[in-house]
């Protein structure tokens, strides 16, 4: 049986480094990757260069539109496939905001691009790999929800949080199935996905960790690498710790 493997923010630096990982792990002939993007493609159409034989749908969807959301998941029955595995890279911008410059609709959007399509997506497929007695999602969660965020992260946190309960929830519901749900909580990683957080701001969060700088793509991988693999059967609702502080 080939393995689906479903990216959510297949274009992100974390999504492009996951897809190359799976190839040299799996093998090209071995998987099906859909890789959702939300605006460019380019990365995408990069792997697909590097590697002619790999078997890639690409489809572009704005999480933050519950429509647009759903003509995902149709666009992929339209293709025939159910996937194996799910990834979530899916968030906003990461921003600091004081409790003062709060905005509900801005909370929302994040709520909907993070939470309410990613529960659409499992409300879809979860009960077909349930049925197959084989599943494995992994979700992008953050440090801030271990021990005490940052500062003026009210909006991020509470996103996060959210993101957490739900995958619990769903975690408690299928892990009975075959099922295996997990996360990982990575401190700041420095991708473009940060581009918009000033200088000062990452190297003091560099200067924080114990490690004394802020993570790696090569950092993050290789754990949700593990969690997507066959040697996690027993680990369900689990957040692994990525942020260099005890938890």
């Amino acid at each position: 049986m080939r393995k689906i493997y479903l990216i959510i923010g297949a274009s992100s630096d974390l999504g492009c480094a996951l897809i190359r990982e799976i190839i040299q792990a799996e093998g090209m002939e071995k998987i099906i990757v859909i890789a959702h993007y939300h605006r460019s493609e380019t990365e995408l159409e990069n792997i697909c260069n590097e590697f002619p034989l790999l078997d890639m749908v690409k489809l572009k969807a704005d999480l933050g539109n519950l429509k647009e959301t759903q003509k995902l998941i149709d666009e992929i029955h339209g293709h025939n496939l159910i996937p194996t595995h799910i990834v979530s890279f899916s968030a906003c911008a990461y921003q600091f905001n004081r409790l003062s410059e709060l905005d509900v609709q801005r909370l929302n959007f994040d709520m909907t691009v993070q939470v309410y399509s990613f529960a659409l997506i499992c409300k879809e497929f979860l009960p077909i790999m349930a049925e197959k007695q084989y599943g494995k999602i992994v979700v992008m969660l953050s440090s801030a929800i271990i021990g005490t965020p940052p500062k003026n992260t009210t909006e991020y946190t509470t996103v996060k949080y959210a993101l957490q309960g739900l995958i619990r929830g769903l975690a408690s519901d299928y892990g009975n199935m075959g099922i295996n749900i997990n996360s990982v909580s990575p401190g700041m990683v420095e991708t473009k996905f940060i581009k918009g957080i000033g200088r000062k701001i990452r190297e003091f969060t560099a200067d924080q960790n114990p490690r004394h700088r802020n993570l790696r793509v090569d950092d993050v991988v290789p754990a949700i690498l593990f969690l997507l693999s066959d040697k996690s059967e027993f680990m369900n609702g689990t957040n692994v710790n990525l942020s260099g502080m005890p938890g």
